[in-house]
Formats: structure tokens, C-alpha cells, sequence
């Protein structure tokens, strides 16, 4: 079940609402489905600590939950403590949590409140599962004062739309129109090499008698953004 709110031509939120069956239980479990043509591919300023970490304890906690620790090997924001606790929140939902696995994870902080592992709206996951966002995060580390501008252009609606390949984009920073090219993949995928900070107006050579709409992104030292361009529903 989907229950979907437009939120702005460009946002979409939803929350995802699923059932299965847990240790012999039926579960329900619901996700944020928030969608954007603008993502944060970095560090994601909102989580407190970001690292790559191995559950070392997990014990039972109130209301079928779960305090887990968690040893932290490589972090990429934050202090976390080492060992770190942590609550689940909808832990019955989560990807099933063992001694020893390794995990992307990224968590939230609020003063005089335990740290909570959720189900709801977390990026966190099993490191098979995050590969890519690893690698981006190790490059961010290194990147000096330069970002990461991708994203993928697309035909017809933002999150259902086709993929575009061989698509021109260019970022022209607007403080003394210096322009950089980067060209699609076959997945309507691209990215530019690591841009200088500044403020950026993105546009799409125009495919054909099609002309995605213009964006524009402030790209900061350290900072990677995905974007997607398409056109937008009054310009179809």
C-alpha cells in the first residue's frame, strides 16, 4: 500500500506501508518514500554520525526492539563512541541484524534521547548493499575543495521517466560563465569530474525537440549532489 502527497513539482513524499511475517508474527512495516530531483549523495548534514561499523552485541530490548552495539571502523562524520549503543525503532522490519555483520550507518542524535537505528526513514544498510555510497564517501574524504555534481536526465515524469543517453549536460558556474561538460550514459546516467565550489546553472543540449528544464545547484567544498532533469509538467 502507497499512500502519495505532491509536495512540489520536484518532491514527492510517501509513506510506504507493507506487511510481512517475522518470527512467526505479522509485522507492519512502513517507510518514508521521499523522493527528489535533488539528492544529498554526501554526508547528509541531518545524521550526526556516519561511519562503517560491525554489530558486536545484540540483546532484546521492549516492544520486540533491540539494543545492538556497534564497533565503528571507518568514519566519515561525527564522533561516534566505540563501542556505540543503539535502539531499534520498527527493528522487526530492518534486514536482519547478526553478531559480526558490517553496516553503512547512519544515525541520528537528539540530546537526552537514546540513538535509534529506524526503520522509517534510515540510509543505513548491510555494506553489500552500499558499496557505491561507501566509495562516494571515500572520495569526499579526499576530494580537497572540489564536489561532486551526477544525476541522470530523463523523458517524461521525474521518477518514472525514461533514461536519456548520450545526453550533453553543461554546468556553467555563473561568477564567470565557466563551463563544464558531462555526457550521459546508457542509462541516462552522468557525472562531471570534481567541480571548483561555486553557484552552478545546469542545462541539457536539447535531444531532438526535447529540452529538459534548467536547474540551478550551489555546490560546496566537499559536497556531492544527484540530480535529475527532466521537463516539468506545464512545459510538456
Amino acid at each position: 500500500m502507497l499512500a502519495v502527497t505532491l509536495t512540489c513539482l520536484c518532491v514527492v513524499e510517501a509513506q510506504i506501508l507493507s506487511t510481512q511475517k517475522v518470527r512467526d508474527k505479522m509485522v507492519t512495516c512502513m517507510h518514508s518514500g521521499l523522493m527528489s530531483d535533488l539528492n544529498d549523495c554526501g554526508k547528509q548534514p541531518w545524521y550526526a554520525y556516519i561511519f562503517v561499523g560491525y554489530i558486536s552485541a545484540i540483546k532484546p530490548a521492549t516492544n520486540d526492539e533491540m539494543e545492538i552495539q556497534i564497533v565503528p571502523e571507518e568514519v566519515f562524520s561525527g564522533k561516534p563512541d566505540s563501542p556505540l549503543t543503539v535502539l531499534t525503532s520498527q527493528g522487526l522490519c530492518l534486514p536482519k541484524l547478526v553478531v559480526g555483520d558490517r553496516w553503512l550507518f547512519y544515525l541520528r542524535k537528539e540530546n537526552g534521547k537514546p540513538i535509534v537505528l529506524d526503520y522509517y526513514g534510515n540510509d543505513s544498510r548491510p555494506v553489500a548493499d552500499t558499496k557505491e555510497q561507501i566509495e562516494t564517501l571515500r572520495r569526499l574524504e579526499k576530494i580537497g575543495d572540489f564536489g561532486i555534481l551526477r544525476g541522470q536526465v530523463v523523458r517524461g515524469e521525474s521518477f518514472n521517466g525514461n533514461a536519456v543517453p548520450n545526453a550533453h549536460v553543461i554546468a556553467t558556474r555563473q561568477s564567470d560563465n565557466k563551463r563544464f561538460v558531462a555526457i550521459t550514459n546508457t542509462e541516462g546516467r552522468y557525472e562531471f569530474q570534481p567541480l571548483p565550489p561555486g553557484n552552478y546553472k545546469i542545462t541539457v543540449v536539447p535531444i531532438g525537440s526535447y529540452h529538459p528544464d534548467e536547474s540551478e545547484i550551489d555546490l560546496r567544498p566537499g559536497i556531492c549532489w544527484d540530480l535529475t532533469l527532466t521537463r516539468s509538467p506545464k512545459h510538456r
